[in-house]
């Protein structure tokens, strides 16, 4: 791509992103949250100032600067403004009640312990670091570095996935029950497949510790937050980062 073709690339995505940013910034509240409040060694992050500091991301981009063809900024806002419209749409037919299938606070009360799995993770390094749970379906990162995928219902361990260096800070069980996504204090985000050894995406894009990640409602995106003071968006298909943001 040509220095002026970058340019007036970047131009017209800073234009659009002005208009755009309401959009993007009601689908980014979508994000399912592993947590109330992220917090790192900088402090909490703060969503609002985050999504504003994105669009300076772009704008920031220099003129002698290319962006990447494969950052397709206007594809990837439609795709979080349509599944926002969606959300928006069902949020204001459920109405302001609670949903009554909600387990009521007397009720947690009676609370008794079901069953409890030991010897999923290293006893050599001990320590249930992270879990995700669909159905019977439970996702557990270990202080052993692994991640394990295990069926409740059955009692047995259905997948191991190994690769990351240090501890697991967080991990996703996908909606699509095929695949599972994890953070680790190795400083990389990765993607894994059910019944595959290898991941399917790395995402290496951080200097420091990967504390927390949230996946968008369109399941295409994961967001991750790190000790490096920067959180990113990136595809959990291909592993590619859409931007890096500081805070």
């Amino acid at each position: 791509m040509t220095t002026d073709a970058s340019h007036d690339a970047a131009c017209r995505v800073i234009a659009r992103l002005t208009k755009e940013l309401t959009a993007a910034r009601e689908a980014l509240s979508t994000l399912k949250p592993h947590a109330a409040n992220i917090t790192h060694a900088a402090g909490d992050i703060d969503m609002e100032q985050s999504v504003d500091e994105a669009q300076g991301w772009l704008q920031s981009i220099p003129r002698r600067s290319s962006i990447p063809r494969t950052f397709k900024v206007q594809a990837v806002l439609a795709r979080l403004d349509e599944k926002a419209k969606t959300l928006t749409a069902a949020r204001k037919q459920r109405g302001k009640n609670l949903p009554e299938e909600l387990t009521k606070q007397d009720e947690f009360a009676s609370f008794r312990e079901s069953a409890c799995h030991t010897g999923i993770h290293s006893t050599g390094t001990p320590g249930v670091t992270a879990l995700d749970v669909q159905g019977k379906m439970v996702l557990t990162g270990g202080a052993d570095k692994t991640v394990v995928l295990f069926n409740s219902e059955k009692e047995q361990v259905q997948d191991v996935f190994k690769g990351h260096q240090k501890k697991i800070n967080a991990v996703i069980l996908h909606p699509n029950s095929k695949n599972a996504i994890s953070a680790s204090s190795d400083a990389q985000v990765r993607v894994w497949t059910t019944g595959e050894e290898t991941c399917k995406a790395l995402i290496d894009i951080h200097q420091a510790p990967v504390t927390d990640i949230s996946l968008h409602a369109t399941g295409d995106y994961v967001l991750s937050v790190s000790d490096d003071s920067h959180w990113a968006l990136s595809d959990v298909n291909t592993g590619k980062t859409l931007c890096k943001v500081g805070v």
